[in-house]
């Protein structure tokens, strides 16, 4: 049975023509026999409860039909209905929405509550997170099982207020939700009325424990504790249906929980504290009779109680019979009475009941909080789920706080509907329908107002120590004497009537004042948080809100912002400072008024104050009274619930929280729904016309309907109602301004004739608000087809103009696949021919390969030879060349004879070598030769990982060695990051140690026959980590070859041969050793770039051009020196210098004319002894000698590295030769000069006249 697309006229009881109790009633009657439950007055809705199922009225078809609906009467009345239109409103930007669900108890409030919440987000599936939606709509089945209860009146009756807050963004997307509960009747845990159950949460954890978890939590038998046994030997669980039923509502919470955001720790901790209050309850005391001191009779469930709660056993039954307060530092214990410590016990059972539920509603909002992140500006959609009106056999505290706030939700409906509509019609100068209502201004004074209220002289009461509930009765009794609404028993007792909105209630107040005290003794408080279960610690620590909850964040800010002491603990003295830091004064008080405000007062000015003047008859006595009256006027009418700050008691936090609900309301735009009880037994199809008359005169149905037919419910302010609606009758851009004129086109465009223009505002009827929608919809709906159209033609258009670029593309590549055709015909000729000279190449290449292997074989016969006869210490064994990366040397005994062979296995692949290769890295054990690199990079990292070799990185993992032993296995493994090595552009080799083992450079101790920088020997050869070091100093080479140069030695093989031998440099790795082939683990280096170095002439005539400019700076020095001893001579007299010559004179040194005189004579200078500038004294010039012999010493390298060779020099001394140039230009000719000189004098002597 799905709704029809149009309703009847009955759909809507402000259209019916005769108003009055008995045509609403039978309205109500008809429809509800055809089942349909939901009737309309305007735009509130009215639901009778069915008493049944009513499937085909509910699910997401219809939910989305009704979605899509535009208007309250375009299909039949429905709750989803009223949810879409909230949802509707919020994302047309209308501002916050509230729906108030409103009735008696058993009038299905809860039931109507799931279908909003269900419905809302539903149609926000449509932009939102879907596991949000559907974690919120899981949310009703957990609240009741811990929330509802069964009662004489409903069998899911909500036993606390909550308020669910749906927040939405801007565009309509759902973000989160919040839940916030309101009184909850904690009570119920240890006591139930006749006929009652406790919640729900029990009978589903002991019909659907599993026998493992009854162990687990030592539950037994539900009839066995106290709180669910319901007397008279009746089961707890009566049917196997109320078995069934309860069962899977247990599994439906297992379900649920998880969804929720409950890890399995979390319900794990909850079933505990709900096992531990059962056993806590089940608790029986009484008075020994030879003490007269309370005792307990069932110790196993102390036993039971302290396990779940994770408390010691002695310590829960001492807070259960005693107290123990401290008076000035000394213990007293005061032994508890039998009812004291029944109190007691219960008081203990209700905190951890009440606590756990507010803790439970804080973890679901925590779940789904909305993402604080996200901008702009948030709507809420708020639905109101309150425990109805209640009128037992036995009314309480719970039942008047209860009816008290049904009182309230009542005159905040009159006032929506009634009160501020009419007050508006007057302001604004429209005319008033006259409609008379019921106000319960009176009665909610005589309840909340101070300080003579029923709930100020509660808490009164309360607060004194000897008072009793029949005290408390009798002040009401005096204080309300006159008044109509209340009702004084007739007998002694204490009792109590309150004529309601809704009925005439007697009240028993005998358990009252204990009640609303609802004190925990300190010494339970402190017990429970001292409990070693984290929930129950943080429950018990937690603070307390003034409306009861708890607020979990406290204990977080707290704990954040204290500072931490030195021995761990929280320093909590700065919430104190100000005590601390307070004067004294002489009487013994604090002085507060220092801090910031102290030396800022002035001294007040007494100035004669101004003469009033008054009309004739007036006087300040007479305004005074004028005022007083006036307040007294305002003070009979109800402005709202006085605050308690910082309550103590229960009825407080119950008016707080009932005033920040209010509140809440006040701030969002209300929309009501009324149920409706059809009859007292719970009965499906039974409609007790009485009954039902009954609630629609008290909660004034009647004349809700009048003022929804005559009045008008819509009110606007002119800037609000053009921004919403100015598109039906003006551009979307232009600028209209507020006024009357402008509100009556757009009325005028609408057809909307029967609406109101005020002063300010516009008033409508409630279906005014649907029929400006309907238009601004189709409207809208015109608008984004005509930009379908547009955006259609601009695709058509692009589409045209990518079909043409497409077949423009087509013909391009047909052109372009020619044109490859083309020329890969002339690509596979040229590959062909390529071809053929590739393989003539190869052919080269092995021919000359195979010519090189047969000159290595006969060069390794000769080594072996040489072996054999001793010369490098061989044991006679045969050599073998290796390959690349699995070489073996077997006879080698030496570091001199291995140093050798390296240098050998260079050099006769010398020749073949890139230009880019600068040295070739040997991975040794001991004298095993296990892998070889040539280094091409500038900088190579060597390590213990088993990474490829390419060229920048080498991995000494991977490699075998088949006679490894058990030490070189184990320092392999602590090889680690290894070290980096770095070519300089000198052709310096730069270490690195990464790792942070050792890394040793070998031949530290022997630093001449090395080329070792400063840092290496001063460190002893070891290098620091992550600090480069240069292990082959370039400089100390060619400082090298210079000596070699000038000491001219006659064995100039192994002149040569020594220098080759310095380019190599040793590193050990991990372990050190005196030998290199005694080291488990080392790398040798040999430097080709030093190599070329020493071929290269250019290096060679750097060094000699060194020498000389040494030699002459040396005679310039000694010139200088001869010069300032002539001139002391000087000053000294002539007949000095006479009898002492200078001593150049004397010698050979003459001046520069005479060298040319003597030349000219055809003499030879040498005969003279004339020594040139740049020959020391001591020293023959041999230098010259060998200037002709250098180049015999050293292999003249190939034109590519001489090349290099000779950059290299002059950019690392691009000084060392234009310094000396010129002289050395001078030295060449002199030099040319003599040859030429002794040519002449040999030839002479061969041809000369003979004696």
């Amino acid at each position: 049975m799905g709704p029809p697309t149009k309703g009847v006229s009955t759909d809507d009881l402000a259209n019916v023509g005769e108003l009055d109790d008995q045509t609403l009633l039978e309205e109500l009657n008809h429809r509800y026999r055809r089942d349909l439950i939901y009737t309309y007055i305007g735009d509130i809705l009215v639901s009778v409860n069915p008493y049944k199922e009513l499937p085909p009225l509910y699910g997401d078809e219809i939910g989305h039909r009704y979605g899509k609906a535009k208007s309250l009467r375009e299909l039949l009345p429905h709750v989803y209905a009223l949810g879409s239109r909230a949802f509707h409103n919020v994302q047309r930007h209308e501002g916050n929405q509230a729906v108030l669900v409103s009735g008696e108890s058993g009038a299905g409030k809860t039931e109507i509550t799931k279908m909003l919440v269900a419905q809302v987000s539903r149609l926000s599936q449509w932009s939102g997170d879907y596991f949000l939606q559907e974690r919120i709509v899981q949310i009703n089945p957990l609240l009741e099982a811990f929330g509802n209860a069964c009662t004489v009146m409903n069998n899911n009756s909500s036993r606390f207020g909550k308020l669910i807050e749906l927040i939405f963004s801007e565009e309509g997307q759902l973000l989160g939700a919040v839940i916030t509960e309101h009184m909850l009747e904690k009570s119920r845990v240890t006591r139930q009325g006749p006929g009652e159950k406790n919640f729900h949460i029990f009978y589903d954890l002991m019909c659907g424990f599993t026998p493992e978890e009854r162990q687990r939590y030592f539950l037994a038998q539900p009839e066995r504790y106290r709180i669910l046994d319901p007397g008279h030997g009746q089961p707890v669980i009566p049917t196997q249906a109320a078995f069934a039923a309860y069962n899977g509502d247990m599994e439906n919470l297992r379900r649920i929980m998880p969804i929720v955001g409950f890890t399995p720790q979390d319900m794990d901790v909850v079933f505990a504290l709900l096992a531990a209050i059962l056993h806590l309850c089940n608790v029986e005391m009484a008075v020994e009779p030879e003490s007269d001191e309370v005792m307990v009779m069932n110790e196993e469930d102390v036993d039971f109680a302290s396990t779940l709660l994770s408390v010691q056993a002695e310590d829960l039954i001492t807070v259960l019979m005693a107290n123990i307060n401290w008076v000035r530092g000394e213990r007293i214990v005061y032994v508890k009475t039998l009812n004291q410590a029944v109190d007691g016990r219960d008081a203990l059972a209700k905190a951890l009941y009440s606590k756990l539920f507010s803790w439970i509603v804080q973890q679901i909002n925590f779940m789904l909080h909305e993402d604080e992140t996200r901008g702009g500006e948030h709507y809420t959609i708020s639905i109101l789920d309150m425990a109805g009106f209640e009128h037992f056999q036995v009314n309480s505290f719970e039942q008047l706080c209860i009816n008290a706030a049904n009182e309230r939700l009542q005159h905040f409906f009159n006032e929506h509907i009634f009160s501020l509509e009419l007050q508006e019609y007057t302001t604004e100068g429209i005319k008033a329908p006259k409609i008379k209502f019921s106000n319960n201004t009176e009665l909610l004074n005589m309840l909340f107002q101070r300080p003579m209220g029923i709930f100020s002289l509660l808490e009164e009461e309360s607060s004194l120590a000897k008072t009793t509930d029949m005290s408390f009765v009798e002040k009401m009794n005096k204080q309300f004497s006159k008044a109509d609404l209340y009702k004084k028993s007739k007998h002694r007792d204490p009792v109590f009537g309150i004529a309601h909105y809704a009925a005439l209630v007697t009240y028993n107040a005998a358990g009252f004042l204990e009640k609303n005290r609802d004190t925990l003794s300190s010494n339970m408080s402190s017990l429970m948080e001292n409990s070693q279960n984290n929930l129950v610690n943080e429950l018990f620590t937690a603070k307390v809100l003034d409306t009861g909850m708890l607020d979990m964040r406290y204990l977080v800010n707290e704990l954040f912002t204290a500072k931490v002491l030195d021995t761990g603990t929280l320093d909590m003295r700065y919430l104190v400072n100000e005590l601390f830091t307070a004067k004294v004064l002489d009487t013994g008080t604090l002085d507060m008024r220092g801090g910031s405000m102290r030396g800022k007062w002035q001294r007040p000015a007494f100035n004669q104050p101004e003469r009033r003047h008054y009309a004739p008859g007036d006087s300040l006595s007479r305004q005074a009274g004028r005022k007083i009256r006036q307040k007294m006027k305002e003070q009979a009418n109800f402005v709202d619930i006085p605050v308690t700050s910082n309550p103590n008691f229960s009825s407080a936090h119950f008016k707080n929280s009932l005033q920040l609900l209010v509140t809440k309301l006040k701030n969002s735009q209300p929309q009501f729904i009324r149920c409706i009880k059809p009859n007292s037994e719970k009965l499906p199809n039974t409609f007790d016309s009485k009954l039902v008359l009954d609630q629609l005169s008290s909660t004034g149905v009647l004349e809700m309907t009048k003022i929804r037919r005559l009045g008008y419910p819509t009110r606007l302010p002119f800037h609000v109602f053009l921004q919403r609606y100015k598109f039906i009758a003006f551009p979307l851009t232009a600028y209209i301004e507020p006024n009357p004129q402008s509100i009556s086109v757009i009325l005028k465009a609408a057809r909307i004739a029967d609406a109101q223009i005020g002063l300010t505002k516009v008033f409508l009827k409630y279906f005014h608000v649907d029929q400006l929608n309907l238009i601004l919809d189709n409207q809208m709906v015109a608008v984004s087809r005509v930009q379908a159209w547009l955006r259609c033609y601009r695709a058509r258009l692009r589409f045209h103009y990518d079909m043409k670029m497409a077949r423009q593309d087509e013909e391009e590549m047909g052109l372009l696949g020619n044109y490859i055709s083309h020329q890969g015909e002339n690509v596979y000729q040229f590959i062909a021919n390529q071809n053929l000279l590739d393989m003539e190449r190869a052919a080269h290449e092995a021919r000359q390969l195979l010519l090189q292997q047969q000159q290595q074989q006969q060069q390794l016969q000769q080594y072996q030879q040489a072996a054999q006869n001793g010369h490098h210490g061989n044991d006679g064994r045969t050599a073998r060349m290796s390959d690349v990366f699995s070489p073996t040397v077997r006879n080698i005994h030496t570091d001199s004879d291995f140093c050798k062979y390296v240098l050998h296995e260079v050099l006769k692949r010398a020749q073949d070598l890139e230009a880019d290769v600068w040295g070739k890295l040997f991975y040794m054990e001991y004298d095993r030769t296990v892998a070889k690199f040539y280094l091409c990079d500038h900088s190579v990292l060597i390590d213990g990982s088993h990474q490829e070799f390419d060229g920048r990185r080498i991995g000494l993992g991977p490699f075998p060695n088949a006679d490894r032993d058990e030490i070189t296995s184990e320092i392999r493994n602590f090889i680690g990051q290894g070290i980096k090595l770095t070519k300089e552009s000198d052709g310096s080799v730069v270490a690195t140690k990464l790792g942070k083992n050792d890394v040793v450079v070998k031949g530290y101790d022997d630093p001449a026959n090395h080329c070792l920088s400063g840092e290496v020997i001063l460190n002893q050869g070891r290098l620091q980590q992550d600090k480069p070091v240069k292990i082959f100093d370039m400089e100390e080479f060619k400082s090298h070859i210079g000596l070699a140069l000038k000491a001219g030695s006659e064995v100039r093989g192994e002149i040569k041969e020594r220098l080759r031998l310095l380019s190599i440099t040793s590193l050990s790795l991990v372990k050190d050793a005196p030998s290199m082939l005694q080291t488990p683990c080392w790398l040798c280096l040999v430097n080709i770039a030093a190599l070329h170095t020493l071929a290269d002439p250019e290096v060679r005539k750097e060094m000699l051009q060194r020498f000389v400019q040494m030699s002459l700076k040396d005679n310039s020095e000694q010139e200088e020196e001869k010069r300032a001893l002539q001139e002391v001579a000087d000053r000294h007299g002539r007949n000095w210098s006479k009898l002492n010559p200078p001593k150049a004179q004397m010698k050979k040194e003459p001046l520069r004319k005479s060298r040319i005189q003597i030349k000219q004579q055809g003499k030879k200078i040498k005969d003279y002894q004339m020594e040139y500038s740049w020959v020391e004294e001591g020293n023959s010039p041999q230098l010259g000698d060998d200037l002709d012999d250098v180049d015999s010493l050293f292999p003249a390298p190939n034109k590519r590295t001489t090349r290099q060779a000779s950059v290299a020099s002059s950019a690392m001394y691009p000084d060392a030769a234009s310094c000396v140039r010129k002289d050395w230009a001078k030295i060449r000719v002199t030099m040319k000069q003599e040859e030429i000189h002794q040519a002449e004098a040999l030839q002479r002597s061969k041809h000369g006249p003979k004696d």
